[in-house]
């Protein structure tokens, strides 16, 4: 049996459910970690709870301490999206060193997997993002003709110091 446990921030129907279904956890720990807005507040635990209801069955909302407190009350090991955060990120490599989590996959919410992305910047003396859209556009086949850009511009920003005529 494996479970996708998914976080606050990964509930889109892109984030698939695991072969037996999804947990959704409410920590109250991570929730107080830093102060909300009331209203951010509602809304990221009401979007868990819309969730969970539109999953029915295949949902298990657990709400609890910690992560780690709901992952031992279920019982049994899951997968996980890479998280995007970087507490949740070193909570998950944690986890995962102990063998509660099964496995460790790329997200669906980003184009491209992080250990792409770090292959990619490599030995870069600069991260521009100019430099990683053009990269994208290549390795996707959008708005480029060959290796060209479609319409024979990478991009409508105009250099520093230009003047409209």
């Amino acid at each position: 049996m494996t479970r996708r446990w998914l976080f606050a921030d990964q509930l889109g129907p892109h984030f698939g459910a695991g072969r037996d279904g999804v947990l959704l956890v409410e920590s109250r720990r991570a929730l107080a970690r830093r102060p909300f807005h009331r209203q951010k507040l509602h809304l990221v635990l009401s979007a868990l709870r819309h969730r969970a209801a539109e999953l029915g069955d295949a949902a298990v909302l657990l709400r609890t301490d910690t992560y780690t407190e709901a992952l031992h009350e279920l019982g049994e090991p899951v997968t996980v999206h890479e998280p995007t955060s970087y507490a949740a990120d070193a909570l998950v490599r944690r986890l995962r060193a102990t063998g509660v989590l099964e496995s460790v996959d790329p997200t669906p919410g980003y184009s491209l997997p992080r250990s792409e992305f770090a292959r990619w910047a490599g030995g870069r003396r600069r991260l521009r993002m100019e430099d990683f859209y053009r990269f994208q556009r290549q390795r996707l086949d959008l708005l480029v003709e060959g290796d060209r850009p479609a319409g024979g511009r990478w991009s409508r920003v105009r250099p520093p110091g230009h003047r409209l005529a």
